[in-house]
């Protein structure tokens, strides 16, 4: 799995010589081009993933006061590896990261702000966010 943020995701689909409309089809250009999974972080848009099989899933972002955005990267792609690592589907995966995320905007720093494991499930708890699913066709149409 490739994850990347919008910006870096420009990057990469320029080196390839890829187009898209926005970061989510040029997530879906790569993914389809290179065979891989492709998940794209979209700040406060949340997350779109798109895997190798065609399926979409899309996660929006916990609506938060955001103090301090620099770390929420990271936080991102560490639960979110952590939960994969954990065997949760990448569905619930792609919430806990978001919501951890969310939690380390809402505090001063990067590593200081990053959620330990029962701030993001308290989190989730409450969150009613559902991530969607859809093959490619179906968002095409």
């Amino acid at each position: 799995m490739l994850m990347l943020n919008a910006i870096e995701i420009d990057h990469v689909c320029t080196q390839f010589e890829l187009s898209g409309t926005d970061a989510e089809d040029r997530a879906r250009t790569l993914a389809l081009k290179l065979g891989i999974d492709v998940l794209v972080t979209l700040g406060a848009h949340g997350c779109h993933l798109v895997q190798r099989d065609g399926r979409q899933t899309r996660c929006p972002a916990q609506q938060v006061k955001a103090i301090d955005t620099s770390g929420a990267g990271d936080t991102f792609a560490g639960v979110f590896a952590a939960a994969i690592a954990t065997g949760l589907p990448v569905t619930m995966a792609m919430k806990a990261a978001a919501a951890g995320a969310g939690i380390a905007c809402t505090r001063a720093g990067a590593q200081i702000a990053q959620p330990n494991r029962q701030q993001i499930e308290a989190a989730l708890a409450t969150w009613p966010a559902r991530p969607s699913s859809t093959p490619f066709d179906e968002k095409e149409s």
